[in-house]
């Protein structure tokens, strides 16, 4: 039953799964959870309301985790993501280079490659780019470095706020800054491309605020959801005036890139 599992906690906001021996494990983040959220999905896979047990992991130093076993991150020729204490291949067009610290967002996840690779296709020259979710900050710094003229992550994630701004650091980039919290700190700004690698019921409750902050012709770049999301995605995104133009996928991740109407 785990692939049914993993559909039904998916859409509760459940981001990331492993199944085990035993069962299987998944992950939400903290504000996203609730303790009626398992009962009825229990209820729907047959099992027992003890089946399942709740459990608040730490904050953890994803740092040391990384330079443990920290394989390089290649996008074809255009892109690698790199720890600051590994050196560079040759034959890349871009090099981030990242030290995660407590923040996600190291481009081993698919969404993270996704995104980066339909912003290969992407003009960001003299662009004012918003990175929502920002994380360590790795797709807003690709931005900038891309031509950016200035780009704003933000992130509910305290360590996020302080990450961005080392590795903002690390690359080179200075014209990059962060704020923390959700939507409601989005300054009264109009953007030319919205990057947006959060998850399905973020981006489905916030997609008319960004809306908001692009003018026609803008871009939105999304991704953190499944292929069977799409069609839920696009609606309700059509509803905020933003059509979808291109589709990539990865093990059934998906990144759509939308266009303000």
């Amino acid at each position: 039953m785990a692939e049914i599992a993993m559909a039904l906690l998916g859409e509760e906001g459940f981001e990331a799964f492993e199944e085990t021996e035993t069962g299987l494990l998944a992950y939400i983040q903290q504000p996203l959870f609730s303790d009626d959220m398992l009962p009825p999905i229990l209820a729907q896979l047959g099992l027992a309301a003890d089946s399942a047990r709740m459990e608040l992991i730490p904050p953890h130093n994803w740092n040391k985790s990384w330079e443990e076993n920290f394989p390089v991150v290649e996008i074809g020729d255009f892109c690698q993501i790199i720890a600051s204490f590994k050196e560079a291949q040759a034959g890349f067009q871009y090099t981030i280079r990242i030290d995660p610290k407590m923040s996600f967002g190291t481009g081993h996840h698919e969404t993270t490659r996704l995104v980066v690779r339909q912003m290969q296709g992407l003009d960001f020259s003299q662009k004012k780019v918003l990175d929502m979710g920002c994380g360590t900050g790795v797709l807003g710094i690709l931005a900038a470095r891309m031509g950016a003229s200035h780009v704003l992550g933000i992130d509910i994630d305290p360590w996020s706020y302080e990450n961005v701004a080392e590795n903002s650091s690390l690359n080179g980039v200075n014209n990059m800054e962060t704020r923390l919290g959700d939507v409601s700190v989005i300054p009264d700004v109009m953007y030319d491309v919205i990057l947006a690698n959060i998850n399905r019921n973020v981006l489905l409750q916030d997609v008319e605020a960004y809306s908001q902050h692009l003018q026609a012709g803008s871009l939105l770049l999304s991704s953190g959801y499944y292929r069977k999301d799409a069609e839920l995605i696009e609606k309700t995104f059509g509803q905020a005036k933003l059509k979808a133009v291109k589709t990539i996928e990865e093990n059934d991740w998906l990144s759509q890139l939308y266009v303000k109407q």
